[in-house]
């Protein structure tokens, strides 16, 4: 039988008097433990997705995170719950993201000089049938494609 490793943390809870929603991680992973804050596992994909919903640059230190949970609490419509996929136009570029759970399907597809989004590959090619690139991003990845160079 094998044995039991009592594990514990000491990550203080992040809220202030505006806080209203609750950002729950169950279990930090080893990762998260050495560097002593939630979601710390580079391919834990948290910190890059609540980034692109925000339209902030990722954050990088405890300290940086911490200022964007505040964030998120302050605007608590956009959790990344679904189903539903988003795509938004900005100038030099547009970002594509589905739920983090993937209840909406997303196929992302690319000629040399054009991007395109839809829920299900074949709405692609009725008006592109000679795409080559097409492929489905992971829950709560976010695509970006840029005027000035394809994917971000």
């Amino acid at each position: 039988m094998s044995e039991y490793q009592y594990v514990e943390h000491e990550f203080a809870p992040v809220y202030n008097e505006e806080s209203q929603v609750l950002v729950l991680g169950s279990l930090p992973s080893v990762k998260s433990r050495e560097q002593g804050f939630y979601y710390g596992h580079p391919r834990n994909r948290f910190w890059k997705v609540v980034a692109a919903v925000l339209g902030v640059p990722e954050p990088l230190t405890i300290e940086e995170k911490k200022r964007m949970l505040l964030l998120r609490q302050r605007f608590p419509s956009m959790l990344i719950n679904g189903p539903f996929s988003i795509l938004v136009g900005f100038t030099g570029g547009m970002m594509a993201l589905n739920d983090r759970l993937k209840l909406r399907s997303m196929v992302v597809a690319e000629t040399e000089d054009m991007a395109y989004v839809a829920s299900e590959e074949c709405a692609i090619r009725r008006i592109a049938p000679d795409v080559t690139n097409v492929w489905a991003p992971r829950g709560g990845q976010p695509v970006i494609f840029t005027t000035e160079g394809g994917r971000a």
